[in-house]
């Protein structure tokens, strides 16, 4: 803690400078292979406070921050302390954890983002304007969907739920636009058509194989031609037969990208970035085994060998850990 001496200044917490504590939080992230994100979360500041401490651009009470960065990681278990701290000699063992902020660019996200800037460009004029996302659960078409959304200017992701009538998926979309939700079809309407004169725009529309032609996506066709705006549906693998049943509905779509099966070299990124290890070719053949090219169970996985290798305070990941494994329940 720090102390007020009778001046009212701070003085130093005897035997601790700031070259040590800087030090230690480097050998805490290094030791335990935490982003900077991550560290962030333990330490209950910011990310860029990190990044400007480490890189010595911090402009505030460098040593009262540290101070409190080093309580909190303390507390996690996740301090390592220099020499004078600890047992010489003695490095504490690494505790791993998955990053849920990465995203990893998979070729079906590559080929997703492709579609979506393709389609809001000046060329997507000269043809259709729909078009369609798809494959089986767990393939992580709504974390890309939502990730563009979030990346790529003008594009709006929608979560649609099947019970909603036409007023009520209009007032939606409105509101994602102009942050109104009017009573009236014809006000939404008149609302969507103004902002997208503005500045062109994109829509999302997540679980589109559990719409109905008659209240959402013939009305959905009926938005896309008259407010020239662009829409991708997102769905199972059913989606392109529903769409198929109204032909004015599938003329208009001008892609289809199907998201296939994660590959060996999509989980074995996905290891490196979220959770710091470069796993060996016999564990990363044996999980890919396991999760059936199924980007969830990966992160299931993931999320339960980190608890296993904390347990026992291994330093990577192993075929034993991997046999320690839950089993996945049958769908």
């Amino acid at each position: 803690m720090e102390m007020v001496a009778p001046s009212g200044e701070i003085e130093k917490p005897q035997g601790v400078t700031v070259e040590e504590l800087l030090e230690g939080l480097r050998r805490s992230i290094s030791t335990h292979g935490l982003s900077y994100s991550q560290a962030a979360k333990i330490a209950e500041v910011d990310k860029s406070t990190i990044s400007q401490i480490l890189n010595r651009r911090y402009n505030g009470n460098l040593l009262g921050i540290l101070l409190k960065i080093r309580d909190r990681f303390r507390e996690a278990g996740l301090w390592v302390e220099n020499g004078a701290g600890t047992e010489a000699g003695v490095k504490a063992r690494p505790r791993f954890r998955v990053d849920p902020t990465v995203f990893i660019e998979t070729r079906n996200v590559q080929a997703f983002r492709e579609l979506t800037l393709e389609l809001l460009s000046g060329e997507a004029l000269l043809g259709p304007t729909l078009g369609a996302v798809t494959g089986l659960t767990g393939r992580g078409k709504s974390t890309a969907a939502k990730h563009i959304a979030a990346t790529v200017e003008g594009v709006i992701y929608l979560r649609a739920l099947p019970f909603w009538s036409t007023t009520d998926l209009l007032r939606e979309i409105c509101f994602a636009l102009t942050g109104e939700r009017p009573r009236y079809k014809a006000k939404c309407m008149e609302l969507i058509q103004k902002r997208c004169q503005v500045r062109r725009r994109l829509l999302i529309v997540d679980e589109a194989d559990g719409l109905t032609l008659k209240e959402h996506l013939n009305p959905l066709r009926g938005l896309n031609e008259v407010c020239q705006m662009p829409v991708v549906f997102v769905g199972e693998e059913k989606l392109p037969e529903v769409l198929r049943e109204e032909r004015r509905l599938w003329h208009r779509v001008r892609r289809v990208v199907v998201f296939s099966d994660i590959t060996p070299g999509d989980l074995v990124l996905f290891w490196k970035e979220a959770v710091g290890l470069q796993l060996s070719r016999e564990v990363a053949e044996a999980l890919y085994r396991r999760c059936g090219g199924d980007f969830r169970l990966v992160v299931g996985d993931a999320e339960n060998a980190c608890r296993l290798m904390n347990t026992l305070s291994a330093t990577e990941m192993t075929m034993e850990i991997v046999s320690k494994l839950p089993e996945f329940k049958p769908e």
